[in-house]
């Protein structure tokens, strides 16, 4: 069995709302794999929260506060670490992120996901 550690970057380009929008594209875990994911965070200049959802996980909530005013510094606003966590999820699977800014800003809306693969 193959084990090894990766992670992935999502963007939308603007993000000029205080509704819900997606950040980036659904992640797609392969059938075969099993991703242990381990820590993201999410930068935004008007800040707000954010959730992770997991298609084959319904029942999660998944909800926390934006990590990073700035999307090119973790450490600018209102946390300085990654959340960490540890969500199991066999593939065939689809994450997505999803942003509610407290304030509009024509900034983007970044997430970073790293997670440890068995296949």
């Amino acid at each position: 069995m193959a084990n090894w550690t990766d992670g992935v970057n999502q963007e939308t380009a603007s993000v000029n709302a205080v509704v819900e929008t997606q950040i980036g594209n659904n992640i797609n875990i392969p059938q075969g794999q099993t991703w242990n994911i381990r820590s993201y965070w999410v930068a935004h200049a008007g800040t707000g929260t954010y959730r992770i959802s997991v298609d084959t996980l319904p029942a999660m909530r998944g909800e926390f506060v934006v990590n990073a005013a700035d999307p090119t510094t973790l450490n600018t606003g209102v946390h300085t670490t990654a959340e960490m966590v540890n969500y199991t999820i066999s593939g065939p699977s689809i994450v997505k992120f999803f942003i509610t800014p407290d304030a509009a800003s024509a900034t983007a809306a970044i997430v970073n996901m790293k997670y440890q693969v068995s296949a």
